[in-house]
């Protein structure tokens, strides 16, 4: 009748009906566009770099003349190789299924990312996250296209961070198991993960102390040494080679810990500009751009909200790459630096 208001609940059915309708139509949008910003000019942006570096050798395992322990640059195990070489005998070769392979890794980096939000705040901040990185520039141009193995460094860290997290706050040790695997293969794909395992570390022992107890925990960190004994048995074969390989790879940067004080504020610099995707190749990026401000400040206090109320897991490994990070290297400006 006239004037008459419908029931609350009558309201509230009607409300949870278009949220349920809202969310999956949203989470498609965000799929659909992460795919056509990394499909779209693949091949061509950024242009090639030194990408057949790491390409080569999945070549001699597709002929059978050659399985490398280690990729084309020593310091890094043949992973990518192995999955390269995988692509190959499946789809046959091409120019640009090395890049292909990296695209899909971003995009199931993407999904990742939903999860792990979604298992944190519901499904709203999944969808928040994912959207985020899904129009990322660094991880569009660079994590998503460019043939390294670093590229899949994202994918196994957050594969690593989110089995840590489920273990820890749902008395799951079980997950210990992914996640000491996901982060060995992590470090063979490339040495700097090093600098995130303090914050893995430290989770342990801050928030899940429990699982010292459990076998699960040291069953966890013989499969993160199988993660990348290939690595581990190269450098015990060529008296260290991969050491030596990163000298090689990076003879100008001034490093180690005599450089340290000087390099301290180079990587929040660089993640200040990756979070905020400055990479605009018309001018110089810089921290002091009000945008690069306003992103750099929410995402902190994103993190610092995070430790307080759900996990301190994301805090802590951010904390510990940029405590360690100057040690490795002195420029991570984006785009090719923020690897």
């Amino acid at each position: 009748m006239p004037g008459v208001r419908a029931p609350w609940h009558s309201r509230s059915w009607v409300t949870r009906a278009l949220v349920d309708v809202t969310h999956p139509l949203l989470m498609l949008a965000v799929g659909l566009l992460a795919v056509v910003l990394r499909v779209r000019y693949v091949a061509d942006i950024p242009r090639y770099t030194d990408e057949i570096n790491e390409i080569t050798p999945a070549f001699d395992i597709v002929r059978g003349t050659s399985f490398p322990l280690m990729s084309g640059p020593k310091h890094i195990g043949a992973l990518f190789d192995y999955i390269l070489a995988g692509a190959m005998l499946v789809f046959g070769r091409s120019p640009d299924l090395p890049r292909m392979v990296i695209l899909v890794a971003g995009l199931i980096t993407v999904l990742v990312t939903y999860g792990y939000a979604r298992s944190l705040g519901g499904r709203w901040a999944g969808l928040l996250a994912a959207g985020l990185l899904a129009v990322s520039a660094p991880h569009v141009l660079l994590s998503s296209r460019v043939a390294w193995s670093a590229s899949l460094t994202p994918l196994l860290c957050l594969g690593a961070a989110w089995a840590l997290d489920y273990a820890v706050s749902r008395r799951r040790p079980w997950y210990l198991l992914a996640t000491g695997l996901l982060a060995g293969l992590a470090l063979q794909a490339h040495p700097s993960v090093v600098v995130l395992l303090p914050g893995f570390a430290g989770f342990i022992l801050l928030r899940g102390r429990h699982l010292l107890r459990q076998p699960q925990l040291y069953v966890a960190g013989l499969l993160f040494l199988a993660g990348f004994s290939n690595v581990l048995l190269y450098n015990w074969q060529s008296d260290l080679g991969g050491a030596r390989s990163v000298s090689q790879e990076y003879p100008d940067e001034d490093l180690g810990t005599s450089a340290y004080v000087g390099n301290l504020a180079e990587p929040a610099r660089g993640l200040l500009l990756t979070v905020a995707s400055a990479v605009d190749p018309t001018r110089p990026p810089t921290i002091l751009d009000p945008f690069v401000l306003a992103v750099g400040g929410l995402s902190a206090l994103a993190i610092l909200v995070l430790a307080r109320r759900e996990t301190a897991l994301p805090a802590l490994t951010v904390g510990s790459a940029l405590l360690l990070l100057p040690l490795l290297h002195d420029e991570f400006v984006p785009l090719l630096k923020a690897r």
